[in-house]
């Protein structure tokens, strides 16, 4: 599932702050807390994410903000959801090509 307009928004906030500011994380995990499971995932696994958002630090961050949230059920099934709709979107896109 793509991002949407608010969480595309918010990713332009975190590169400007990755590059401006020295001390960030908190204010990464707050913006982060506003993201979809979904998105979340597309930006632990970097998926459809720009290179930028592949950096460690940020994955961790993101998959920090995704324990948490889920941190009194099992979130493997929330992953595993996510990967199947990307699954499904790549062959969608696969087909759209050939």
């Amino acid at each position: 599932v793509p991002m949407d307009f608010k969480e595309m928004k918010a990713l332009d906030y975190i590169k400007f702050l990755s590059i401006n500011m020295s001390d960030k994380t908190e204010t990464f995990l707050i913006l982060f807390s506003d993201f979809s499971s979904s998105a979340l995932c597309q930006i632990v696994f970097g998926y459809n994410t720009p290179d930028w958002l592949k950096r460690v630090e940020l994955r961790n961050l993101a998959m920090e903000v995704f324990q948490e949230r889920h941190q009194k059920e099992q979130w493997f099934p929330e992953i595993k959801k996510c990967l199947e709709r990307q699954q499904i979107m790549n062959m969608k896109l696969s087909h759209l090509m050939t």
